[in-house]
């Protein structure tokens, strides 16, 4: 998603599953099954054909985190306890005790989702990319120095 709504930022029309998945270092395919349920939520458009692709149906600035997760997930907690042979104290009543912290967690993270739109991660991945060419264009200076003090 965020490569759609970098796509857009930059003017780009659609981005075709190959691109998308050569940036990810993933297979087409498994791209093509992630773009169906965010396709069905109606978050992206989809063109088959040679000139076809994926776009964004809106804005970036009008499409939460949280509408991403629910597409992609559906009601799956994120944080989940799995059934475990019930042998002693702990394997008894993890489950139980677990349950109200992992209802917490998951309103706490739909609410930073819902509080955050593709633009906002957009820019932060921008504000990111500046600071690491900063810090290698430093890198590369002190090297630099490093080297011409050597000569000397």
């Amino acid at each position: 998603m965020l490569m759609l709504a970098a796509a857009a930022e930059a003017k780009s029309e659609r981005v075709s599953s190959l691109a998308l998945a050569e940036s990810l270092g993933a297979n087409p395919s498994f791209v093509r099954q992630l773009i169906v349920p965010l396709s069905a939520a109606k978050l992206i458009e989809t063109t088959q054909g040679r000139s076809g692709g994926v776009r964004l149906v809106r804005a970036a600035d009008a499409i939460t985190l949280r509408e991403i997760y629910s597409a992609s997930v559906g009601d799956k907690c994120v944080w989940a306890s799995r059934e475990v042979p019930q042998r002693c104290l702990v394997s008894n009543n993890m489950r139980g005790c677990l349950a109200g912290r992992t209802g917490k967690v998951q309103g706490a993270m739909l609410a930073v989702l819902q509080d955050t739109t593709l633009a906002d991660s957009l820019e932060e991945m921008h504000a990111l990319e500046k600071k690491r060419v900063r810090r290698a264009v430093s890198a590369s200076s002190q090297t630099g120095n490093k080297t011409k003090g050597n000569k000397g």
